[in-house]
């Protein structure tokens, strides 16, 4: 709590509010160099690596097709229904020498839970993508 803006917790309505509390910007000074990798969140490491034949790896301990979790393309030029999930994976790199990487940060109750972004832009959409057991 000594690295939130408002450090008296009475002064949160609700758990929600507390989880999302500002911090002081001097606690995490966010490094501007271009070549920097920055983390959009606390949290500790669970898995990371390369995206393989269009999976994601060890997301709540189940593996996740990128097609299906990205959503619908359909609007956007992609096809899902004839494109395996490894030719997903490839319609969305820029350059085909490129490679697709991946991170699971775990957010434990007492972690941070703003996220921030690298870049500057603004939402114009949002998508939840539900948890579970069941092969994604």
């Amino acid at each position: 709590m000594e690295e939130a803006i408002e450090p008296d917790m009475r002064f949160y309505p609700s758990l929600n509010s507390f989880f999302r509390r500002a911090i002081r910007p001097e606690v995490r000074p966010i490094d501007m160099n271009p070549k920097a990798v920055v983390s959009p969140a606390d949290g500790k490491v669970l898995h990371f690596g390369k995206c393989k034949n269009g999976l994601i790896e060890q997301v709540k301990g189940v593996d996740y097709s990128l097609k299906r979790f990205f959503g619908r393309w359909e609007e956007t030029g992609f096809t899902m229904q004839k494109t395996s999930d490894a030719q997903f994976a490839e319609r969305l790199k820029v350059h085909s020498e490129n490679e697709l990487y991946q991170i699971v940060i775990y957010l434990a109750p007492g972690d941070y839970h703003r996220f921030h972004s690298p870049a500057d832009f603004t939402i114009t959409s949002r998508r939840h993508y539900p948890g579970g057991k069941k092969k994604f």
